[in-house]
């Protein structure tokens, strides 16, 4: 950091800065982390985040299939906390994730969607025990024919 900028002036590009908003913890599914994104920097108005993509996304804090997976996303969130000063932790599940099962699994897209509800809400849960000075988003994401829709929950 230059003095300059030490005396208070704005910086010029991302890497003039080392801070960031928020970690987005998401899946590392391909249908639909392209759209997710453009939706936290678009509609929620979030452009420099931090990124942990894991196979099942909240899942890892609301119910991971191994311990290291929950370590693995703390220690993650950890990190972004210490180095990058973030404000946010946004956590994301989607329709049909494969870490849960699939869209196989429910009896029909209703039970699916409420089951994904109370993951990110226990997720969420935990994210704010564990932050409790970080503000908590939670974005489940599904399909509609061939787009995809981000639904961010309260």
């Amino acid at each position: 950091m230059t003095t300059q900028q030490q005396g208070g002036e704005m910086p010029r590009t991302v890497f003039d800065k080392h801070e960031c908003e928020a970690l987005l913890i998401h899946c590392i599914d391909f249908r639909f982390w392209k759209a997710l994104h453009n939706f936290v920097e678009t509609t929620l108005g979030i452009h420099d985040y931090d990124l942990l993509s894991l196979a099942g996304g909240a899942k890892n804090f609301a119910n991971p299939t191994e311990p290291f997976l929950f370590e693995t996303t703390e220690l993650n969130a950890v990190i972004s906390k210490r180095l990058h000063h973030i404000k946010k932790i946004i956590l994301t599940n989607h329709i049909d994730c494969g870490a849960y099962g699939g869209s196989s699994k429910f009896k029909n897209r209703e039970e699916e969607v409420e089951f994904h509800k109370a993951e990110l809400e226990r997720a969420g849960k935990v994210a704010g025990e564990k932050f409790p000075h970080l503000e908590v988003i939670k974005i489940l994401v599904s399909r509609r024919e061939d787009d995809v829709d981000c639904l961010v929950l309260k």
